[in-house]
């Protein structure tokens, strides 16, 4: 990715969605890990749209997650690096809808949403909370569009800290989550530090994604001489 440029400067609000993002990618992130390296220990499910999806293991519908998961990398990737702001505009629509207007479905349908988390003994409806934050979720998108619209073109190449940082970030946290995932007890104390290991990993995993702070010889507006 060495001939990656950002055409954004880091700005809050722009990360502030991002997090937003992050908050709902904990959803696919933690279950793909743990299918991945619980095996078919772990099983996992979910409603969306009316249509039931779960696997256990690799097993059964898996590539729901995966496709999930290219969704959220691709939200992710264009918020900053993408040339043409209408992929991150529609990407962030796309994402409203797979996560916000799911749950709102599934309000409609049954009359709550339910979240069930076994290895943290968490089971807990979320319907009272659902309006309010979509509600939230679709300002603060709506905000972002205005502001990056509004927001010159720059040029920030993808720099040494960008391929650090991400080497570090995936890699760090990984003997932890495969050891602790695959030989833990299941819903003992291990599976609980692998599971809160990885959602905080989830929770900043759109940082990676952040131009980093580079030389002026080395960033420009777009449109002024090199």
């Amino acid at each position: 990715m060495k001939d990656r440029i950002a055409y954004r400067r880091s700005h809050w609000l722009t990360n502030l969605l991002l997090f937003v993002v992050s908050l709902t990618f904990v959803l696919t992130w933690l279950p793909l890990l743990r299918c991945t390296f619980d095996g078919q220990s772990y099983s996992w499910g979910m409603t969306y749209f009316g249509q039931t999806f779960m696997s256990k293991g690799l097993q059964g519908d898996i590539w729901f997650l995966m496709v999930s998961l290219l969704l959220f990398l691709a939200l992710f990737y264009s918020a900053y690096w993408s040339r043409n702001r209408g992929w991150f505009y529609g990407l962030s629509v796309v994402w409203f809808v797979h996560f916000w207007g799911n749950l709102l479905s599934e309000i409609l349908l049954e009359g709550d949403a339910l979240f069930h988390g076994d290895t943290l003994d968490v089971h807990v409806s979320i319907a009272m909370i659902i309006i309010p934050l979509s509600l939230l979720a679709a300002v603060l998108i709506a905000l972002v569009i205005r502001h990056d619209r509004t927001t010159e073109e720059v040029q920030i190449p993808w720099s040494g800290r960008n391929r650090r940082w991400m080497i570090l970030f995936l890699l760090a946290p990984l003997p932890i989550q495969v050891l602790f995932f695959a030989t833990g007890t299941p819903h003992g104390t291990t599976d609980e530090i692998a599971v809160i290991v990885t959602i905080l990993q989830a929770l900043a995993f759109f940082t990676l994604f952040l131009p980093r702070k580079t030389s002026q010889a080395s960033m420009k507006t777009a449109g002024a001489p090199a």
